[in-house]
C-alpha cells in the first residue's frame, strides 16, 4: 500500500533548506509521535524554483498516484507566477497564468484530497490581479486558503518583508509556518463537491525515450542533487526525434529539461552564481507548418510554451 503523504507543490520558497520545507518536515515528525504505524506521514517535496504554475501541474501529472493518496497537499505559485509575468523577456500573460492556474486546481480538486493555497507575501504594488486569480479558483473549487499577502498589509509588514529578499520568505519564518501548516492538519475541508465533470484537456507526458530515434543519437544520463533524481536525455545537435502517432492532435504545452555539463569538449566555466543561468542549448520543435526554437540553462526547470504547437505527423 502506498504512504500517506504531505505533498508540497510550489517554487524556490518551498525548495529552500531552511524555510517552508523545513518547517512541514518538522510538523510531521511531531504529528508522528501521536500516530500508530500505519497512520504516520511522510514528506514528499515536487517545488521546483524558477517555473510557474504550469511545473505544478506537470507533476500533479506525472506523480498522480501519490497525489490522490495525499492526505494533505500544500501549494504556492503566486510569486513564480507575478515573476515570469514582469519578466522582460518571458511575459507570461494573465491569460496564460489563469488557464495553468485553472488547469492545475481543477486537477487538485478531482482527486477528492486535502489541498492548502499559500498565497505568499510580494512586496510590489502590482501583485492584485495575480493574487486574484489564485483566490478566485480557490473559491470556485473550495480548496483552503491561507492569505499571507493580506496578513502583512493589515499588520504593517510589507516594508519589513522587502528588507533580506525581496522574491523569498525569511526563512526562520517560513519554518515556523511550516510547523502550524501541520499541525492544524484536521482543521482542513476537502474540495467542494462539484456537479461538474472534469473539462480539463487530456494531458499526457512523452520523454525522448517515447519517441522514435530517427537520426543521430539519444544518450539516457542519470542526473541526481540533494534535492532531484531524475533520468535525462541528452539531445545532440544531430539528433532528430519524431513524437508517435499517438501524440498525433496533442498540443505542445511545457518542455522539462536539465542541462548538464559532462563529456563536453567545451569549458562552460559555471561558477556558483550568476553564470550558471547563462543559457547554453537549444531544442528546436517543428510541425508541418511551425516551428519554434526552446532554450534552456543549466537549471532543473519546467519552461511553458507559450504559442501553442500542435503535433502532427510532420
Amino acid at each position: 500500500s502506498l504512504k500517506r503523504n504531505i505533498v508540497l507543490l510550489g517554487g524556490s520558497n518551498s525548495v529552500m533548506v531552511n524555510g517552508l520545507q523545513k518547517g512541514i518536515r518538522e510538523g510531521i515528525a511531531k504529528l508522528n509521535e501521536t500516530r500508530k504505524e500505519e497512520e504516520k506521514l511522510e514528506f514528499c517535496n515536487l517545488a521546483l524554483g524558477g517555473t510557474s504554475s504550469i511545473q505544478n501541474l506537470y507533476e500533479v501529472i506525472r506523480y498522480k498516484n501519490i497525489l490522490r493518496n495525499a492526505e494533505l497537499v500544500i501549494t504556492e505559485s503566486n510569486i513564480n507566477d507575478f515573476g515570469e509575468h514582469f519578466h522582460p523577456y518571458q511575459k507570461l500573460s494573465y491569460q496564460h497564468i489563469y488557464r495553468y492556474s485553472n488547469w492545475f486546481y481543477q486537477e487538485l480538486c478531482f482527486l477528492k484530497t486535502k489541498v492548502l493555497v499559500l498565497i505568499l507575501p510580494y512586496p510590489y504594488d502590482d501583485i492584485r490581479v495575480i493574487d486574484n486569480i489564485h483566490k478566485k479558483l480557490c473559491c470556485q473549487y473550495g480548496l483552503n486558503l491561507v492569505d499571507m499577502q493580506k496578513y502583512y498589509e493589515e499588520h504593517d509588514l510589507v516594508e519589513f518583508g522587502r528588507r533580506m529578499d525581496r522574491h523569498h520568505q525569511n526563512s526562520r519564518i517560513m519554518c515556523k509556518f511550516g510547523n502550524n501548516l501541520v499541525e492544524n492538519i484536521d482543521k482542513y475541508q476537502l474540495p467542494k463537491t462539484l456537479n461538474i465533470k472534469n473539462d480539463n484537456p487530456e494531458f499526457a507526458i512523452c520523454t525522448p525515450k517515447d519517441m522514435e530515434l530517427i537520426s543521430g543519437e539519444l544518450q539516457e544520463i542519470p542526473m541526481k542533487n540533494s534535492m532531484y533524481n531524475e533520468i535525462t536525455y541528452r539531445i545532440k545537435k544531430d539528433t532528430k526525434l519524431k513524437f508517435p502517432d499517438r501524440f498525433v492532435g496533442f498540443q505542445l504545452i511545457g518542455v522539462h529539461t536539465w542541462n548538464n555539463a559532462f563529456e563536453w569538449k567545451e569549458d562552460f566555466k559555471i561558477p556558483i552564481g550568476a553564470e550558471i543561468f547563462r543559457v547554453y542549448s537549444s531544442l528546436l520543435v517543428a510541425n508541418s507548418h511551425l516551428s519554434l526554437t526552446k532554450e534552456a540553462a543549466l537549471l532543473n526547470q519546467f519552461i511553458e510554451v507559450q504559442k501553442g504547437i500542435e503535433i502532427d505527423r510532420y
